[in-house]
């Protein structure tokens, strides 16, 4: 399982993806580190299965709501990967679930195991 940690500020510089993105995050002390970030809790493997089309919308919807923004993130590493939290905008926005209510993605449901 991965290691959680507490939310942090970080400005999303280029959405790559449905779920992907790179962030400069804040470790405070004039210290920022660029990062590459997946959504946490989505189900990739329906968004592999996914179209062209869709996927290109969900990139688009994503990139609309959090590019050159400063967002919340609450990151969580899992091996070599990091994946995050993401929350935007003044009433802070959780993009995860603006996205699954709008159709775009799917969460993941873990059935038991961790992969």
């Amino acid at each position: 399982m991965g290691k959680r940690s507490r939310s942090v500020e970080a400005k999303v510089t280029r959405v790559m993806g449905p779920d992907l993105f790179e962030s400069e995050v804040d470790l405070e002390f004039d210290i920022t580190v660029l990062k590459r970030l997946k959504l946490a809790g989505v189900d990739s493997q329906h968004l592999r299965e996914s179209s062209d089309a869709d996927r290109l919308k969900a990139t688009e919807f994503l990139r609309n709501r959090i590019e050159g923004q400063t967002v919340l993130i609450r990151p969580l590493r899992k091996g070599e990967h990091y994946y995050a939290r993401v929350l935007y905008g003044p009433e802070e926005s959780d993009i995860l679930e603006e996205m699954i209510r709008s159709g775009l993605l799917s969460r993941f449901e873990r059935n038991g195991d961790d992969s």
